[in-house]
């Protein structure tokens, strides 16, 4: 084996063994039929409302004209979605969420971080939350990061 697919193999091994570690250690597992969390409904809710206020900062975003109309609806339209998911895991128990993130509508950076802390949020919900809704965490997890490098270029 060249010298060069040595090295990717044993970085593709490392990477695989980081990656289950982090699986076993998070609670994010294959075979547990037990949440990691106390209170499953609590972090439901709490990505929940980071959705709901990401469209209502889109939206501001969106009446204050300073980018792309129609690339601003389509990151909007992405947390409207899974904000409808998350609503029905949660049932009534949802509540409201708040208007806009503070000054986050007034330009892309202040939008990204919002995107970035979001991210956060759900991938600490994917390695707490449960086998449950681990794919649904996942994916709001890496449509937040994609908002978020889509941010940098508006």
């Amino acid at each position: 084996m060249p010298m060069d697919e040595q090295w990717v193999m044993r970085r593709r091994a490392v990477l695989l063994t980081g990656a289950a570690a982090a699986l076993a250690l998070g609670g994010c597992s294959a075979t547990s039929n037990t949440t990691a969390t106390l209170d499953f409904s609590r972090v439901v809710h709490r990505v929940w409302v980071t959705s709901r206020t990401m469209m209502n900062t889109y939206d501001a975003a969106i009446k204050a004209k300073w980018s792309d109309e129609d690339s601003l609806k389509v990151l909007r339209d992405n947390h409207a979605k899974h904000a409808a998911a998350l609503k029905k895991i949660l049932g009534d128990a949802g509540g409201k969420a708040g208007p806009t993130a503070d000054g986050d509508a007034n330009s892309a950076d202040a939008l990204r971080r919002a995107e970035l802390d979001g991210r956060d949020q759900a991938w600490d919900a994917c390695v707490s939350g449960g086998d449950e809704l681990a794919v649904l965490f996942g994916e709001i997890a890496a449509c937040r990061a994609t908002h978020a490098d889509v941010l940098k270029v508006m």
